[in-house]
């Protein structure tokens, strides 16, 4: 598939702008529907989208299938409908070309998660990666310590998302009681609780890590960067990355994996999927409901115990 084009269509501005100032939705939102928008022009090399025809859109859409997953195909086939229904809302008169296009069929996907003992080995890789022989121990590298154990510390206490963690601010998070206030998905704001294990990471670097990264300004953010301000999502990504190869980790993972890490273990520590799911920002309970399917072995196992049968 050829890079974006170059010139940018103005109706997928229009589109975006209409996103953002009515339908209040995350930046991270709009950029999905950005890429797949412009995923689209280039495809129609520059082209206004506006003219498309239906046997272009086809045509895009089964180049992405070969390329990409069900689940993403889905994903550019809802962003190409709502383009066009916002085109028909600004003139009545416009064609609607995705009006004829369908989902395709999508199956279920289990999400990947870390072993409780994967987990361990992941929350102690910075301090492993700080006593590496290699590592001059400096003051500057013991803060990017304990601010990295911190992050995933909550990253795994919280069930967070990359985000939400990276926009974190002192003020949201009360240490002595545990718990933490996080902004999710449409600006939505909930009250998370955090363990003793992740407060405590939390303490050290807020009492000898922080300060040396603030350099003496006064960050609002809980998670700064080497140079003192917000460490944002991208970066927290990274950092996730890295532990995980550090901790020998080799199977596919991401920030996201700790939350479905964090859901699952909990599940299997008998919390109720009413309490997950508040503690997750879902809006809908059946969003939560993906994780009974990943206690299945466990549920089995149980059986085989304790029924006069198993």
């Amino acid at each position: 598939m050829a890079a974006p084009a170059a010139r940018v269509d103005p109706d997928i501005g229009a589109f975006l702008d209409y996103l953002r100032a009515e339908c209040g939705l995350s930046e991270n939102t709009l950029a999905a529907y950005r890429h797949d928008l412009e995923l689209l022009s280039a495809h129609l090399r520059g082209e206004p989208l506006a003219g498309a025809s239906r046997e272009a859109l086809v045509r895009f859409l089964a180049a992405e299938a070969k390329r990409t997953s069900a689940v993403t195909v889905c994903r550019r086939i809802a962003t190409i409908h709502m383009f066009y229904r916002f085109l028909r809302s600004e003139n009545p008169r416009a064609p609607d070309p995705a009006a004829v296009l369908e989902r395709p069929e999508t199956w279920d996907r289990l999400p990947r998660v870390l072993s409780p003992a994967d987990v361990t080995a992941l929350l102690a890789a910075p301090a492993a990666d700080f006593n590496a022989p290699r590592r001059s121990r400096k003051e500057f590298q013991r803060a990017l310590c304990l601010r990295d154990t911190a992050l995933l510390e909550t990253l795994y206490a919280t069930g967070c998302r990359a985000s939400e963690v990276a926009d974190l601010e002192l003020a949201a998070v009360n240490l002595e009681i545990g718990y933490l206030r996080c902004r999710g998905k449409g600006a939505k704001e909930r009250i998370v609780p955090v363990g003793s294990a992740a407060r405590a990471a939390i303490s050290r670097y807020l009492g000898r890590g922080r300060p040396r990264l603030a350099g003496g300004k006064s960050p609002p953010f809980l998670f700064l960067s080497r140079t003192g301000g917000r460490l944002d999502r991208i970066n927290v990504w990274r950092l996730v990355k890295y532990y995980l190869q550090v901790a020998g980790i080799t199977k596919r993972a991401s920030t996201h994996t700790l939350r479905h890490s964090f859901a699952t273990h909990m599940l299997q520590g008998g919390a109720g999927l009413r309490v997950i799911q508040e503690m997750l920002g879902h809006a809908s309970p059946t969003t939560t409901q993906v994780y009974t399917h990943l206690d299945r072995r466990a549920l089995l196992e149980a059986h085989k115990k304790y029924h006069p049968r198993g």
